[in-house]
């Protein structure tokens, strides 16, 4: 019986006629890291969206961790306005 040892697995890319192996190490290691700048792309994106309070017409401008965690369907999300205090869906501006 055979053993398949995961530190063993090695990818073969072909790269203008040159096969190049990539170890299993190396490929987790880059997806994560293209994962992770992707994220914070969109969290700066996210960072500078502004909304508005449909009860006082306040215009918010959230932390990006409030609006990342947040309930949102389509532009709309739930934020909390500093001025009247309401929680719910705002547009966006």
């Amino acid at each position: 019986m055979k053993m398949v040892m995961l530190s063993s697995f090695v990818g073969r890319v072909n790269i203008e006629n040159n096969t190049v192996l990539l170890q299993w190490l190396d490929i987790t290691v880059s997806t994560a890291v293209i994962i992770v700048v992707a994220i914070i792309i969109a969290q700066i994106v996210i960072s500078h969206q502004k909304y508005v309070c449909p009860k006082c017409g306040a215009v918010i401008s959230p932390k990006w961790y409030h609006l990342s965690a947040g309930l949102h369907i389509g532009s709309d999300r739930v934020v909390k306005c500093p001025c009247c205090g309401r929680k719910g869906f705002c547009k966006k501006v």
